[in-house]
């Protein structure tokens, strides 16, 4: 009796791990960890709401050719900055200016936008005359954005005056509006000159890892996925589908070579790899921008697909407006942005003077980080 009673313990229990087994699944990340630790949002540097006030502008270093990233390293630029270093200016902008002499009306202005007026009484008849209160030509400008645009505008002494008439030693009473809309105010927009020619990147959103492609080349590839530089989707809990993760280069100095000097672009690139294999209606996209006409133009992309190797892209820069001091290109993928779905991953990002596609690109390199169980100085 014993066991049987044993016995069916065990079929009871066996079954139920079974199920439990049944149960499991395999899905995409909805956020990344990884990226929430190394890009917290800095609390030491706060903006006024809709205002530019005491945010950085960054101007950055320019780099030539030949250009080459293999994503060995996570070359991003970081932009780190504070308010007292040696190397920042500032430009303190103010919203009030006198129409004529552009100068900076006093801090303590005021003025409304509605007209207001004098009111007299007339004791005699128990009515009342209004007349309007002459009205002020200032500038007036927008900081929510740098650099400000200023507007030619109107504007009103913000009170009201009431009189009487026929009232022996009478005096004018003056309402003041409490909340007067058009005052004055300022905002200090900081710059910060980088120049570090390691850095080749100038957006972060992308991830740069070791673990998510499916033999890669060498050690390191850029992800570009549905989730933000803090590792949250873009739009969580939807369906939603649109340009996700940007990688932008720095500018580099293409203004001494002309399209008859062989200058190519290339890069590999992997659809899914261990993460979501993206879809068709998915892409990954390639841009230049045209300095001259200050736009980006699309140059390159491909719909998503389900493959385990690299594909290797490389295609001439033959359009003589991108030949400045000042091109730039970029990355960006379309996919679902509620987490960590259509992944492309790529690699070998090069600007160079060659004509010959090199698919057999020999390049003896460790292609996965060497993972130990022990401890540093152990």
């Amino acid at each position: 009796m014993k066991k049987a009673v044993v016995f069916f313990l065990i079929v009871v229990c066996s079954l139920n791990f079974s199920d439990l087994l049944a149960q499991e699944s395999l899905s995409a990340l909805i956020n990344n960890n990884q990226l929430s630790f190394l890009n917290k949002q800095s609390k030491s540097q706060k903006k006024i709401l809709n205002s530019f006030d005491s945010t950085f502008v960054y101007i950055m270093d320019t780099l030539t050719v030949p250009f080459f990233d293999d994503f060995s390293l996570n070359r991003y630029q970081e932009r780190i900055a504070h308010y007292n270093d040696l190397d920042v200016t500032f430009d303190k902008q103010f919203k009030l200016l006198d129409a004529l002499t552009l100068t900076p009306l006093a801090s303590s202005i005021k003025y409304s936008s509605i007209r207001t007026y004098r009111r007299t009484y007339s004791i005699d008849n128990s009515s009342f005359t209004d007349s309007y209160l002459d009205s002020l030509n200032i500038k007036l400008g927008d900081l929510s954005s740098y650099p400000v645009v200023y507007n030619d505008v109107k504007v009103y002494a913000p009170y009201y005056i009431f009189d009487s008439l026929s009232v022996l030693n009478d005096v004018s009473d003056t309402i003041w509006i409490t909340s007067p809309d058009i005052v004055q105010d300022s905002a200090t927009q900081f710059f910060k000159q980088i120049n570090d020619p390691s850095k080749f990147w100038i957006d972060n959103t992308t991830f740069h890892n070791y673990d998510f492609a499916i033999s890669p080349w060498s050690l390191g590839v850029m992800t570009f996925d549905g989730l933000n530089q803090y590792g949250l989707p873009y739009s969580p809990n939807s369906n939603e589908s649109n340009y996700a993760d940007t990688l932008t280069s720095k500018p580099i100095d293409l203004s001494a070579y002309t399209a008859s000097d062989s200058l190519y672009f290339s890069f590999l690139f992997q659809p899914g790899g261990y993460g979501e294999s993206p879809d068709e209606n998915d892409s990954l996209i390639v841009e230049f921008f045209d300095k001259t006409n200050n736009k980006w133009n699309h140059v390159w992309s491909h719909e998503g697909f389900n493959d385990t190797t690299f594909s290797y892209i490389h295609f001439p820069i033959k359009n003589a407006s991108y030949y400045t001091d000042a091109f730039q290109f970029r990355f960006k993928n379309y996919g679902h942005l509620s987490g960590s779905f259509d992944l492309f991953h790529i690699d070998y990002v090069s600007i160079d003077f060659s004509q010959i596609q090199d698919t057999l690109l020999i390049d003896f390199a460790w292609v996965y980080p060497v993972k130990t169980i022990l401890k540093d100085y152990t």
